[in-house]
């Protein structure tokens, strides 16, 4: 039943309750009032006002009469999974006049401290959608009748539209204090930022402006005091602070009558400062309220912008000149040590005393040391220009380890140190890469522990770390037990131009340059060069690279030395171009080696009128000569002569530009000074289409080769013999007849001056048994000599000059026989 029976006085209650719901400004307030109308017309046990919190997610219980503190913790908690929750979803009515009786168990209900026996719950709507549930309930069966549903609907509805609107009222509150709290933080930013700002309303009246704009245009007033000021003449006012005054008011009104947004524009200040000025129009939906002008001193950046402009020019200006003397360096001296080069080898090929034959070796020696020295420097420039192209071509992997070992073997006997190559590929190893680079890294790496290795031994090893898919991980290594690298210096060791220390330079030598071009052609092939060292005790420099394997076939036909058949290019007509008599000279002397007809010319116009009046058969041509060049006179031979001789490029130039302007002009080789015998022959052949026959082909060599050294057990070398007496098999008999019955004495005296402790005597003995023993020994036998000589004239060594002697004691007396009994051998043949 409710309270009042009177429909008129519930109409009033109601009326008034609903007045009283416009009034409610909180959740509070309309608990109270949902509480206090219920009081008053409804007779109910237990109720309960559930509304969903939208932030939380789920229905909490704002309304409890009737419950317990623990049943209204439990009903808040579980509203949900009960019944408010399943009116709450579905938006329906749910009344339950006797729950013994109930057929669907919509949902299971909270514990109460009486027995509910009916239950009515009504959905509390916004007007579209429920926000909540009402519910009552009761311990009397059919108690809640259609009055109880009518009056709870009506209140459920105002309670519902007042929830709605409170949610309404909370947003904007929150919007309103974020947008307050936005305002204030950004007039904070605005008033306080490095840039000079300044905002205008629709009238040209200042809404907004900071100090940093007041600063920068030299206004003495506090920017609050300037609030509402008219800015219709600051242009005008703030004209004579710029370089052109005029161009800055009337950009102004053009900003002004347009109305678009301007960004980055640079004006220059007569006091040398420059501005970056910024313009925004603004609108709200369409409606034009004002501008923003934004000012920014940007002085220092450009000044900063224009001086490393300027470093960079000069940069490159340095890199360009740095590029011009290396390619006029490789020019200017690669002519003259092609001259030196290429006669030094021509004397190898005449008649010379043994005494002249070692000056003449050590002459070429120390020119193709410096040609080294030179292409490492050209290298590097290479490397730094991005210009090195690593080739991926098929190699035999242990043929290149061997070619290392037999390359640099003679440097490692003559300081009497072990050089060994391991390697636990047994049979050649067939991979695709760049054999040219490899090499040139480990014969850099070699040759360096070789320099910095006094006594001990030097391994090259390589290693597989892994292999499949096509693909071999091999792991190369360089372990010497030289004189190794202290903790601080090895940071820096891979640094261009470094080595650890500047007695390093003077004592050993080099660039400097080969362990820096090492490290980046081993990046360039994938690897990353790394070291290991102790001061004192030795290094190991390593690496590790991935290659393809390739089939073994693709090794038929490489790594052979070509066979030089002078008679091939009998009565071909060359005619040699080149400026330098010596360089002519040279060039003409192998190419009659080769039975060769040759004319020759001093520039490219005498080229040119050689050839309009002679056939041959091919031009080799200089790049740069007086009056003409080699690039003009072969594009007229081409272009205006219209000749398709082959001409083939032979100059000092050796940069990646020289070679391409050679290709356009019209060569079709390129050989570069000082070039190798067999490198010309090679290009000669191509030129004729001729095909090259190899020493592994089994062509023999015109010479018949007298024994050496390297045969097991042999100690003598006869080479040197067979090349001075040209095969005169009586000569060499005599030579070796003298040799052993001469050197004995020698022997005897050095040894005799060593047991005396005499060092000048063992100095003089040795210094001549040195020249006669050069002509039948080499290697470590060769090496022996001439370090005892070395060690006994500077007195030095001592440890190292006894073993020496112990082994000259022990070998000389086999050397001896082994020599007379060749000596028979060759009488008997």
């Amino acid at each position: 039943m409710t309270k009042i029976d009177d429909q008129l006085a519930i109409l009033s209650r109601l009326d008034r309750f609903s007045k009283r719901f416009s009034l409610i400004s909180s959740l509070e307030e309309l608990a109270a009032s949902v509480e206090e109308v219920l009081d008053d017309l409804l007779e109910i046990e237990s109720s309960g006002l559930y509304l969903y919190d939208f932030q939380e997610k789920r229905l909490k219980l704002l309304v409890a009469k009737g419950f317990t503190r623990e049943e209204r913790a439990e009903a808040d908690k579980t509203a949900m999974e009960r019944h408010p929750g399943y009116v709450f979803r579905t938006g329906e009515v749910l009344h339950i006049p006797d729950t013994e009786n109930d057929p669907g168990d919509i949902s299971k209900s909270s514990n109460r401290s009486f027995i509910v026996r009916s239950r009515l719950y009504m959905p509390v709507f916004n007007g579209v959608e429920p926000v909540g549930a009402f519910g009552i309930v009761s311990s009397q069966k059919n108690r809640f009748n259609e009055k109880y549903q009518v009056i709870l609907s009506f209140i459920c509805n105002f309670a519902g539209a007042i929830y709605a609107n409170l949610l309404i009222n909370a947003e904007q509150k929150k919007a309103h204090d974020r947008l307050a709290a936005t305002t204030i933080r950004l007039e904070t930013l605005i008033k306080n930022l490095q840039a000079g700002i300044l905002v205008e309303d629709q009238d040209r009246r200042i809404a907004l402006i900071n100090k940093s704009f007041c600063r920068m245009f030299g206004i003495p007033v506090e920017p609050d005091l300037l609030m509402g000021s008219d800015c219709s003449d600051s242009a005008e006012q703030s004209k004579p602070l710029f370089t052109n005054p005029v161009s800055f008011v009337k950009r102004i009104e053009l900003i002004l009558k347009e109305k678009k947004p301007v960004t980055g524009e640079e004006l220059e200040l007569v006091d040398g400062r420059i501005f970056e000025r910024d313009y925004i129009p603004i609108f709200l939906q369409g409606k034009f309220l004002g501008n923003l002008w934004q000012y920014r001193d940007i002085t220092t950046r450009v000044l900063s912008a224009k001086d490393l402009q300027k470093a960079t020019a000069e940069a490159q200006s340095a890199n360009t000149a740095k590029r011009t003397f290396l390619a006029n360096m490789s020019h200017e001296i690669r002519t003259p040590l092609n001259a030196v080069i290429g006669l030094s080898r021509l004397m190898r090929d005449t008649r010379m005393t043994p005494k002249q034959k070692d000056l003449n070796d050590k002459l070429l020696t120390s020119g193709e040391t410096l040609l080294g020295i030179i292409n490492e420097i050209l290298d590097f420039s290479k490397i730094e220009a991005g210009k090195v192209d690593i080739e991926a071509i098929p190699f035999d992997l242990n043929g290149l380890l061997d070619r290392v070992c037999r390359f640099l073997s003679p440097l490692a006997e003559e300081k009497t140190i072990t050089l060994s190559v391991q390697s636990d590929m047994e049979t050649s190893l067939a991979v695709i890469g760049d054999p040219a680079r490899l090499q040139q890294v480990l014969v850099n790496l070699v040759n360096n522990a070789i320099k910095f290795t006094a006594d001990g031994s030097v391994t090259l090893t390589c290693s597989r770390v892994r292999e499949g898919d096509g693909k071999v991980a091999l792991l190369f290594a360089v372990t010497d037990t030289g004189i190794g690298i202290s903790d601080e210096n090895l940071e820096n060791i891979f640094e261009k131009f470094k080595q650890e220390d500047e007695s390093i330079t003077r004592i050993y030598g080099g660039t400097g340059l080969g362990l820096a071009i090492s490290r980046q052609l081993v990046s360039l092939m994938g690897g990353d060069l790394a070291v290991e060292s102790k001061k004192g005790k030795g290094s190991r420099f390593f690496f590790t690279l991935e290659l393809d394997m390739a089939d073994a076939d693709l090794l038929i036909g490489t790594n052979r030395k070509i066979f030089i058949e002078p008679d091939v290019l009998k009565g071909k007509n060359v005619l040699v171009a080149e400026d330098n008599t010596f360089n002519q000279f040279i060039a003409k002397s192998i190419l009659e080696k080769w039975n060769i007809n040759v004319d020759t010319a001093s520039n490219g116009q005498e080229v040119i009128d050689l050839v309009r009046t002679k056939t041959f058969d091919l031009i080799l041509m200089d790049m740069q000569m007086p009056v003409m060049d080699g690039f003009t006179a072969t594009e007229i031979i081409r272009r205006e002569i219209l000749l398709q001789i082959p001409v083939i490029a032979l100059t000092a130039f050796a940069t990646k530009e020289a070679v391409d302007k050679a290709m356009k002009s019209g060569m079709s080789g390129y050989i570069t000074k000082p070039f190798e015998e067999e490198t010309l022959y090679s290009q000669l052949l191509t030129a004729f289409g001729i095909k090259p026959h190899y020493i592994s082909e089994n062509i023999p060599d015109p010479k018949p080769l007298i024994p050496k050294a390297d045969a097991k057990g042999v100690l003598y070398d006869l080479s040197k013999l067979n090349d001075l007496f040209d095969n005169d098999v009586n000569e060499i008999i005599e030579s070796i007849r003298q040799f052993v019955e001469v050197t004995p004495e020698d022997a005897t005296t050095l040894f005799l001056a060593y047991d005396q402790g005499n060092m000048d005597a063992v100095a003089k003995a040795a210094h001549k048994m040195k020249g006669s023993l050069e002509l039948f020994v080499s290697g470590n036998f060769l090496s022996t000599i001439r370090l005892i000589h070395e060690y006994a004239r500077d007195n030095e060594n001592p440890g190292k000059l006894h073993k020496l002697i112990a082994y000259l004691k022990v070998h000389l007396p086999i050397l001896f026989l082994q020599l007379k009994e060749k000596a028979e051998a060759l009488k008997e043949n």
